[in-house]
Parts: structure tokens; sequence; C-alpha cells
């Protein structure tokens, strides 16, 4: 088989990123084995296995997946393990790796929901790190999904999912600050309210990178602004100081883009501390 070649597929794991897989694998032709969920028992026949395993279960499960198949009497040589988490590295499938088997982890870099289906995987970065021969196999995978590959390391690997846990679900969390704020001071629809706030601060963090989408009170220097948001906020106290330290962020993005003044800084930090 060629890297170019389609090749048979097995899934392991039929939740939001197994599902989404399968009717990538479906709609472009390829040969889906079996797509089981990990709590309904792994086939024990070598035929119930494609070409590629891909292990979709949750994280702490992928070790005891790999060491559960490599048991099994079935030739792994020529097969290659896949799993999807996004903070593992491929050594979790060493257990299959000892059997022969080329082993990577594949990590779509995109927040998932069951239900999505391919065009989740359109447009997105996938990351890659595992042993060379099992890298090539997917690479052409993931120009058909018309997204785009990053070869990581381990190392590399972690860091941009705790990147993608900062910006996706953290994200959310700092969306839900907003949401019961603003519901403790009478406002309802606060996210509603904030939507186009957000949008167009995200267009401007893309077309000009973060320090020149900073806006706001700490950006221009606002001191009055800033003590009399700390001081209405002194009756919702983990707000506060939420507002405290991402105050700080902001204020090191202004002195970068040298928007104010050393006195100005100096005051704001006061005020963060």
């Amino acid at each position: 088989m060629t890297y170019e070649q389609q090749f048979s597929v097995t899934i392991i794991g039929t939740g939001a990123v197994g599902s989404a897989l399968q009717d990538f694998f479906l709609s472009n032709g390829y040969t889906v084995i079996s797509a089981v969920n990990q709590t309904s028992g792994l086939p024990e026949e070598s035929h119930r296995y494609g070409d590629v395993i891909f292990i979709t279960t949750p994280d702490d499960a992928i070790k005891s997946v790999s060491e559960s198949l490599a048991a099994k009497e079935i030739k792994w040589a020529g097969k290659t393990a896949v799993h999807c988490s996004g903070g593992l590295s491929s050594d979790q499938l060493s257990a299959l790796a000892s059997k022969g088997a080329g082993t990577a982890s594949m990590h779509p870099i995109q927040t998932f929901r069951k239900g999505d289906n391919a065009g989740r995987f359109q447009g997105i970065t996938i990351s890659l790190e595992g042993d060379f021969e099992a890298k090539a196999l997917l690479k052409p995978l993931v120009k058909q999904m018309r997204a785009k590959h990053i070869d990581v390391t381990p190392g590399q690997k972690q860091a941009l999912h705790i990147g993608a846990v900062f910006t996706s679900n953290y994200l959310v969390s700092l969306f839900r600050t907003v949401e019961e704020y603003l519901e403790a001071e009478e406002i309802e629809d606060g996210i509603t309210i904030m939507r186009p706030l957000v949008e167009q601060t995200m267009r401007n963090i893309f077309e000009k990178g973060t320090s020149e989408a900073l806006t706001g009170p700490v950006s221009r220097g606002d001191v009055q602004t800033v003590e009399s948001h700390l001081s209405r906020l002194i009756f919702y106290p983990e707000h506060q100081a939420l507002y405290r330290r991402l105050g700080k962020t902001a204020l090191d993005i202004a002195r970068e883009s040298g928007s104010l003044t050393e006195e100005e800084a100096d005051k704001l930090m006061q005020l963060f501390e």
C-alpha cells in the first residue's frame, strides 16, 4: 500500500471525533471495516480490523485499549494504530508498537460535539506525532480532509493542547463569567449584547495580531475607569480577581505596543496588584 492509496479503517470510540471521522471515511469511499464503542467490547477476529485503527476513546482509556488489542491473536505488522488525543503522545500505543504496528497520534485542533460531520475537519490544523511511516500515511489523509498538518514532538503536542484549552475551553469559561456577572447586575442576554464586540475583536486579532487588537481603558491608560471598575467589582471578589489578572496581561500588551506613558503603566500596575 502506497501513501496515496486508500486504506481500510477501524474506529474504536464512536463519540464526537470518532463519528466525524466515520462520516469522513464513508463519504470519501474508504472501507470502514468496523466502528465500535470501547464499552461494547473489541472484536476478536483479525478480519474485523482495518489497515488503520483509529482510537478515539477518552484519553484515560487509550493505553488500556492499546494493550487489549496487542494481547489479541492478530498480526499487527503492516497495520497502523492512531489515537486522536490532544494531550497524549503516541507512546500510549507502545504495546501495539512492540507487536510491529506503526503508531502515531493525530489531533484535530478543533472543537467537536456529538453529531458533527466530516465538514468539521475542513480548514483546520491537525498535529501529527509518531513514527515516520505512520505520519507519512496520515499526511495525504489530512490533505484530503482539506486540512493542513503540523509535525510536532510530544512536548510540542502537549503545548498545542494547552494553547487549545486556553483558546477554546477557557474562552467558554470567560463568557460564563461575563454572563453570571451581568445577570447579577440584572442585565439579561449579556452574551448576545457582547456578540458584535467579540466578533470584531476576533477579526482584529487575526488581521492585526494581539498587540494591535487591544483596545479599551488599559490600552489608553485610563486609570480612573479601571479604578471605578475595580470599585464596582468589590461585591464580586472572584470576578475582581480575574479582572486584575487579565488586566496585568493587557497592561503587558499595552506596554509592548508603546501606547502608555511610564506613569500610566505604573498607576495601572498598582491597581492590578
